[in-house]
Protein backbone atom coordinates (compact mmCIF):
# COMPACT_ATOMS: atom_id res chain seq x y z
CA UNK A 1 0.00 0.00 0.00
CA UNK A 2 2.35 2.47 -1.20
CA UNK A 3 1.29 6.17 -1.31
CA UNK A 4 -0.06 8.26 -4.48
CA UNK A 5 2.44 9.49 -7.19
CA UNK A 6 4.48 6.44 -5.95
CA UNK A 7 7.05 5.83 -8.77
CA UNK A 8 7.74 1.72 -9.58
CA UNK A 9 11.44 0.68 -8.01
CA UNK A 10 14.13 -1.01 -10.06
CA UNK A 11 15.20 -3.04 -6.92
CA UNK A 12 13.77 -6.26 -8.16
CA UNK A 13 14.21 -8.79 -11.16
CA UNK A 14 9.96 -8.07 -11.31
CA UNK A 15 7.87 -5.64 -12.56
CA UNK A 16 5.46 -6.39 -10.53
CA UNK A 17 6.92 -6.45 -7.18
CA UNK A 18 8.70 -3.56 -8.36
CA UNK A 19 5.20 -2.00 -8.55
CA UNK A 20 4.15 -2.48 -5.23
CA UNK A 21 7.28 -2.89 -2.94
CA UNK A 22 9.25 -0.20 -1.79
CA UNK A 23 13.12 -1.22 -1.89
CA UNK A 24 15.93 1.16 0.84
CA UNK A 25 19.48 1.04 -0.11
CA UNK A 26 22.28 1.08 2.23
CA UNK A 27 25.76 1.47 0.64
CA UNK A 28 28.80 -0.59 1.32
CA UNK A 29 29.47 -4.46 1.05
CA UNK A 30 28.27 -6.57 4.11
CA UNK A 31 29.98 -9.46 2.81
CA UNK A 32 32.99 -7.74 4.07
CA UNK A 33 32.28 -5.77 6.93
CA UNK A 34 28.85 -4.87 8.78
CA UNK A 35 26.71 -2.31 8.70
CA UNK A 36 27.60 0.24 11.44
CA UNK A 37 25.61 0.86 14.09
CA UNK A 38 24.37 4.36 12.90
CA UNK A 39 22.93 2.71 9.76
CA UNK A 40 20.90 0.27 11.71
CA UNK A 41 19.55 2.65 14.01
CA UNK A 42 18.77 4.78 10.79
CA UNK A 43 17.42 1.86 8.71
CA UNK A 44 15.59 0.80 11.68
CA UNK A 45 13.93 3.72 12.16
CA UNK A 46 12.72 4.46 8.69
CA UNK A 47 11.58 1.00 8.44
CA UNK A 48 9.32 1.55 11.53
CA UNK A 49 8.05 4.72 9.93
CA UNK A 50 7.55 3.00 6.89
CA UNK A 51 5.85 0.60 8.33
CA UNK A 52 3.37 2.52 9.90
CA UNK A 53 2.45 4.76 6.86
CA UNK A 54 1.85 1.52 4.71
CA UNK A 55 0.14 -0.23 7.93
CA UNK A 56 2.72 -3.33 7.39
CA UNK A 57 2.92 -6.23 9.85
CA UNK A 58 6.85 -6.71 10.97
CA UNK A 59 6.60 -10.14 8.39
CA UNK A 60 6.16 -7.63 5.49
CA UNK A 61 9.77 -6.63 5.98
CA UNK A 62 11.98 -8.74 3.64
CA UNK A 63 16.09 -9.01 2.75
CA UNK A 64 16.45 -8.57 -0.82
CA UNK A 65 17.45 -11.84 -0.97
CA UNK A 66 14.33 -12.79 0.05
CA UNK A 67 11.92 -11.57 -2.51
CA UNK A 68 13.85 -10.95 -5.19
CA UNK A 69 13.19 -13.38 -8.13
CA UNK A 70 16.77 -14.04 -9.58
CA UNK A 71 18.84 -15.54 -7.04
CA UNK A 72 21.26 -12.53 -4.92
CA UNK A 73 23.18 -12.81 -1.86
CA UNK A 74 22.35 -9.05 -1.00
CA UNK A 75 22.44 -7.66 1.43
CA UNK A 76 25.48 -9.77 2.47
CA UNK A 77 26.29 -12.32 4.76
CA UNK A 78 27.32 -10.29 7.15
CA UNK A 79 24.02 -7.92 6.85
CA UNK A 80 21.79 -8.67 10.30
CA UNK A 81 19.03 -9.34 8.99
CA UNK A 82 17.12 -11.28 11.78
CA UNK A 83 18.70 -9.06 14.58
CA UNK A 84 16.76 -5.87 12.42
CA UNK A 85 13.42 -7.65 12.31
CA UNK A 86 13.78 -9.09 15.91
CA UNK A 87 14.33 -5.31 16.88
CA UNK A 88 11.05 -4.56 14.68
CA UNK A 89 8.33 -6.39 16.06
Amino acid sequence: ARWRGQLDGGHLASESLNAKSIGICLVGNFDVTRPTQKEMQSLQALVSYLRQRCKLPASAVKLHRQINTKPTLCPGRLFPGDALRKRLK
